[in-house]
């Protein structure tokens, strides 16, 4: 799910979401342990926002499931569908 958050995040924003010009490993490590990252802008929907967000947990506990994700998604698919 971490992996995923990532992809997305990078897919909204055009850029790594713990990406900063310069940085190390050891800095890039401080980065993601500390969530230090700039949200997705508020252009985005707040569903997508808020999954990204949880998907980017550090304890993987606090991540969402597969099904959360699909749901998330699955529901504002229905919101921007017109049949």
């Amino acid at each position: 799910m971490w992996s995923l958050g990532c992809l997305l995040y990078e897919l909204a924003t055009l850029t790594s979401p713990f990406h900063s010009p310069g940085i190390n490993f050891y800095l890039l490590g401080k980065r993601i342990m500390s969530r230090k990252f700039e949200p997705i802008p508020e252009g985005y929907s707040e569903a997508l926002r808020g999954c990204v967000d949880r998907m980017l947990q550090i304890d993987p506990n606090d991540r969402p499931s597969a099904a959360e994700v699909c749901e998330v998604a699955a529901r504002n698919a229905a919101l921007h569908t017109s049949i």
